[in-house]
């Protein structure tokens, strides 16, 4: 765990780099490569992975943010079992895919919605803003759908942007899936014994401090304190 303190710092660990043309020559310092207490490396693989995506794998379509917040009750359940976080992320993306589908087939004209392709880049945000469990994903997805042409050729066709109805026809059908995986889950359960673990994740999911003076009590939420009024000066 402490190894992210000398992360970045020469005099523990360097590689020289030079360039046999010009000469020219830089020292990298060696990295921590740790996970969630370094600023540094997550950083840089934030970026390596945005450089990834905008180089290699997006097109130059335009794209559309999606994002699934769950019910209180389903975060820690979600942040504890990453099977069922895997697969109420796949029924999101899924149903925000079928979405853009069928939204294709009505304004295109096309005989099938399996003529129209789609493509989105999920990631999985495991907290709030006050650091409370709090999975949800972010999805990245095509604005719109890739139709195969008389040539054989995929061209994009963009499609405007989703009516508050359609975007409640996703959330409606993603919760509905979502209901039908905790039946199931529910029925293959064993029924065990909370762990420290889940305790420590239902607590972090309601907001909920476990030590201090007043265990189970909400923690103390940041908030900006109201200005005073301006008071206009007086008549003289």
């Amino acid at each position: 765990m402490a190894a992210y303190l000398k992360c970045g710092i020469l005099e523990h660990g360097l590689l020289r780099v030079g360039c046999p043309a010009c000469g020219f020559e830089h020292l990298v310092a060696f990295s921590c490569k740790k996970r969630g207490f370094c600023p540094s490396c997550p950083g840089r693989r934030m970026t390596d992975t945005a450089c990834h995506l905008r180089e290699r794998v997006l097109p130059e379509v335009p794209l559309r943010q999606r994002v699934c917040s769950l019910p209180w009750e389903l975060r820690m359940a979600v942040g504890y079992d990453g099977a069922l976080c895997s697969a109420v992320v796949g029924a999101f993306v899924e149903e925000v895919q079928r979405s853009y589908r069928w939204r294709a087939k009505r304004q295109l004209g096309l005989p099938s919605v399996q003529l129209a392709h789609t493509g989105a880049v999920t990631f999985i945000q495991r907290f709030d803003s006050a650091l409370r469990l709090n999975p949800h994903p972010h999805t990245l997805a095509l604005d719109g759908v890739y139709v195969r042409g008389d040539d054989g050729e995929l061209a994009f066709h963009a499609l405007p942007a989703p009516t508050a109805a359609e975007v409640a026809d996703v959330a409606r059908r993603t919760a509905k899936r979502v209901r039908r995986l905790l039946e199931v889950r529910e029925g293959e359960s064993d029924d065990d014994e909370p762990t420290a673990w889940t305790v420590c994740c239902a607590a972090s999911a309601r907001g909920l401090s476990l030590f201090g003076e007043v265990p189970g009590s909400r923690r103390c939420a940041w908030s900006t304190p109201a200005r005073p009024a301006p008071t206009s000066p007086s008549p003289s």
